[in-house]
């Protein structure tokens, strides 16, 4: 009988060393579990954080698309349109009935690169115009005719006046000398031969 009974006490010694085992390695396991279901948790919350602010930058995106695409149609983004600002220049001139006009275009030059969109640049294109006019309305007038011109941001930069009334007894008595810049935004990859 000792002997059985010491034949289950080992038997009972084994069994709750192997339960105390399998024990030991479930709660390994629940802490690794848990461990994991924690960093889920941490997951899900940073992407729904992101999904938020998604959603609240989702109608700003919305106006700056909408906006690039306007610009885009319109010319100001893209290649430049000189053969369209010359005639709308010419336009502006026949309207404003300035008959002594002349003007030189030079060439395209990178800017600067456009903020925050690295694949964007600002180029430039300087127009020299000269013009025997009236008086000084007549060049008021053709500056606030400018921003019409809407495939580019047209700057004046500089305009000089010279009076010529005591050297003409007929027709224009002002000579105005000005410089424009012709401004657009390109992709880089179309900038590339623009570079100064």
């Amino acid at each position: 009988m000792i002997r059985h009974l010491a034949g289950s006490i080992i038997f009972s010694l084994i069994l709750i060393g192997g339960s105390y085992t399998l024990y030991n390695l479930s709660q390994q396991r629940l802490v690794k579990a848990q461990i994991q279901h924690a960093a889920l948790r941490t997951d899900a919350h940073d992407i729904n954080q992101r999904l938020q602010r998604t959603q609240q930058d989702e109608p700003a995106v919305r106006i700056a698309i909408s906006r690039f695409e306007a610009l885009s149609n319109l010319g100001v983004i893209g290649p430049e349109r000189r053969l369209e600002w010359s005639d709308q220049v010419k336009l502006i001139e026949q309207n404003l009935h300035i008959t002594d006009a002349r003007y030189t275009l030079s060439p395209q030059k990178q800017i600067m690169p456009v903020q925050g969109a690295t694949s964007y640049n600002i180029l430039g294109s300087s127009m020299q115009w000269h013009a025997s006019l009236l008086h000084e309305g007549d060049l008021v007038r053709f500056l606030a005719a400018l921003p019409e011109i809407t495939s580019a941001v047209v700057v004046p930069s500089r305009c000089t006046l010279t009076d010529r009334s005591s050297q003409s007894t007929v027709g224009s008595s002002i000579d105005a000398d000005c410089q424009f810049d012709w401004l657009t935004v390109a992709p880089a990859q179309l900038t590339k031969t623009a570079t100064p």
